[in-house]
């Protein structure tokens, strides 16, 4: 999900967003998604997963991935863009159970949770 202007762009999940309850996705591969942002500034978060509040949305919660792996995923940004979590981005909690998160730049996962 993305919104462009001219001036500021905000890319919150190329593959997965899940900022609206908790969310255990099990046996699961998010792969192969790709995030591009365009603008002159602004940020870009979660190539695969993005695990966060969204605008008047509930709080969001724990990210639990069990048994799949998110790998592939490419998150892209103009000079201007901040790029977090190539492979998940999450503001809460995250626990890996047989789960591989791998191959990223600038970073595999980022954020409070991470």
């Amino acid at each position: 999900m993305g919104h462009q202007s001219p001036w500021q762009v905000a890319l919150l999940g190329a593959g997965l967003q899940s900022g609206d309850f908790e969310l255990t996705p099990k046996q699961t591969d998010v792969t192969g998604n790709i995030g591009v942002a365009a603008g002159r500034s602004g940020l870009a978060q979660g190539g695969g997963i993005y695990n966060a509040p969204v605008l008047n949305g509930p709080p969001g919660g724990l990210l639990r991935l069990i048994g799949g792996s998110i790998t592939h995923n490419t998150l892209t940004g103009d000079p201007g863009i901040t790029l977090n979590g190539g492979g998940v981005y999450s503001t809460h909690p995250v626990t890996l159970t047989k789960t591989l998160i791998a191959g990223y730049t600038p970073d595999q996962c980022a954020g409070l949770g991470c």
